[in-house]
C-alpha cells in the first residue's frame, strides 16, 4: 500500500501507472498510530515527522519521500540504517517564499512601514541597507527580486561562498553568521533582515539566532522578516523589541501553539503559508514523482511536469523609485490575491484559539499566484 497526504495535489495522478499497489491517504499523522502492515511506500509534508515512532507504526516501509524542500522533518540517518530509500524536493517552493516577500513587503509599503515613512517617502531614491539570512535556494530567488527593485543586498551564508552563486546576482557584502557585537557590527547598519535559513545546530547553529542579543543590535525601526523556520526566533525575546522593530513573520516558535502576543506584536502575520503557491505545490509533487521513478525503475512522463501558468507578469513605469515599484506589485496583486486578508485573520485566532486556528488556516489557504517580474527593458517596450 502507498500512504499520501492528502495535501499533496496531484500525485495520484502522476502514480497512476507505476504501480498497481492501493493508494490510502491521511490527513495528519499522529504519534500514537495504531501499527499498520503492509504500506511499503510514504509521501509527507513538512507536518509529518519521519522518525523511529513512525518507523515502528509502519513496518514495512521501503521509501519515504517529502514533497517540500527541507529534511529537518525527516530523520535521514536512521531511514538509511534501516534500509529505506528516500527522497525531497528542494528548492520546489523557492519561487514561491519569494514571492512571498514580495506580497508581504508590498502590504508594508502600503504605509511605507510606518516608523520608516520619515526615511523613506515614496519618493525617495535612498535604498534600504537589506541582508538576507540564507542563501540557498530561496534566498537566491528573493536577491532576484530585490534586485528588480534596485537593491544590492548583502548576505549571511557560511556554507555558500560567492563563486557558487549566479554570476547575475547583485550582491553586497557577505557577514559572518555570529556578528561582531562592537558598534560597527553589520545588524546595526540594517533596514531590513530577511530569514531565509534552516534550522541547523553545530558550529553554525540557527536554531535560537534571533535572540535578544541579536535584536538589541538592530536599529530602531528596522524590518525583520522571518518566512524560514520559527525556532530560528527566542520567542521569549521577541515581544520586548515589537514596539520599536517591524516584525513580519510567516514561520513562529512553537508552531502551531503560538504565544499570542507575538502576532499582536508583528506588523505582518501570516499562518506559515510563504512557500504554498499552486506552482510551488505541483513542483513538490513532480519531484517526489521523480524521485519514486528513478527508485523504481520506471521513464518520469515528462508531459506531466507543471507550467508556469499561473504565473502573472507585473507591470509598472521603469524610471520608479523602490518603494513605487513595491506598491505597484501590491496594487497589481491584491485583486485576486490580498495578503491583508491573511493577516486579519492571524489576529483574530488570538481570540477564537491558537492551535487548531493556526492549523485551519493553513490548510484552507488560497495558494497565492507567482509572478513574473518584467525587466526595464520590457517594460519600456
Amino acid at each position: 500500500m502507498i500512504l499520501i497526504d492528502r495535501m499533496i495535489p496531484e500525485l495520484d495522478r502522476l502514480l497512476a501507472g507505476t504501480t498497481e499497489q492501493p493508494i490510502a491517504y491521511f490527513d495528519q499523522w499522529h504519534h500514537d498510530e495504531a501499527p499498520r502492515a503492509g504500506v511499503t511506500a510514504l509521501f509527507v509534508r513538512s507536518t509529518t515527522t519521519v522518525n523511529a515512532v513512525l518507523l515502528a507504526q509502519l513496518p514495512d516501509l521501503r521509501f519515504v519521500a517529502s514533497a517540500t524542500s527541507g529534511i529537518d522533518h525527516l530523520d535521514v540517518k536512521l531511514l538509511e540504517e534501516r534500509g529505506v530509500r528516500w527522497a525531497h524536493a528542494p528548492g520546489c517552493n523557492a519561487q514561491a517564499v519569494a514571492d512571498y516577500v514580495f506580497y508581504a513587503l508590498g502590504l508594508w509599503a502600503r504605509d511605507v512601514g510606518c516608523q520608516y515613512s520619515a526615511k523613506f517617502s515614496v519618493q525617495s531614491e535612498q535604498l534600504p541597507r537589506v541582508a538576507i539570512m540564507g542563501m540557498g535556494q530561496v534566498g537566491q530567488r528573493v536577491a532576484a527580486n530585490l534586485n528588480w527593485l534596485g537593491v544590492t543586498p548583502d548576505w549571511i551564508d557560511p556554507f555558500q561562498t560567492r563563486a557558487n552563486l549566479p554570476r547575475e546576482l547583485r550582491l553586497g557584502r557577505q557577514h559572518e553568521l555570529a556578528p561582531d557585537y562592537g558598534p560597527n557590527c553589520w545588524l546595526a547598519e540594517l533596514d531590513v533582515l530577511c530569514m531565509h535559513t534552516p534550522l541547523t545546530g553545530g558550529s553554525y547553529a540557527t536554531q535560537g539566532w534571533l535572540n535578544q542579543r541579536q535584536l538589541a543590535l538592530l536599529a530602531d525601526g528596522s524590518l525583520v522578516l522571518n518566512a524560514g523556520r520559527g525556532e530560528t526566533m527566542v520567542a521569549a525575546d521577541l515581544p520586548g523589541h515589537a514596539k520599536r522593530l517591524q516584525f513580519c513573520f510567516d514561520v513562529w516558535p512553537g508552531e502551531p501553539d503560538i504565544e499570542p502576543g507575538l502576532i499582536a506584536g508583528a506588523k505582518v502575520a501570516t499562518p506559515h503559508i510563504a512557500g504554498h503557491s499552486e506552482l510551488g505545490k505541483l513542483n513538490g509533487s513532480f519531484a517526489v514523482y521523480k524521485a519514486w521513478c528513478k527508485a523504481f525503475k520506471f521513464e518520469p512522463r515528462r508531459e506531466l511536469m507543471p507550467s508556469a501558468c499561473v504565473a502573472q507578469p507585473l507591470r509598472m513605469p521603469a524610471k520608479s523609485s523602490w518603494i513605487e515599484r513595491l506598491q505597484a506589485i501590491d496594487q497589481q496583486c491584491c485583486g485576486n490575491f490580498d495578503l491583508a486578508v491573511y493577516d486579519r485573520q492571524m489576529r483574530k485566532l488570538n481570540r477564537l484559539g491558537l492551535g487548531a486556528g493556526f492549523l485551519k488556516l493553513r490548510k484552507g489557504y488560497r495558494q497565492h499566484p507567482e509572478f513574473r517580474l518584467l525587466s526595464d527593458l520590457e517594460l519600456e517596450r
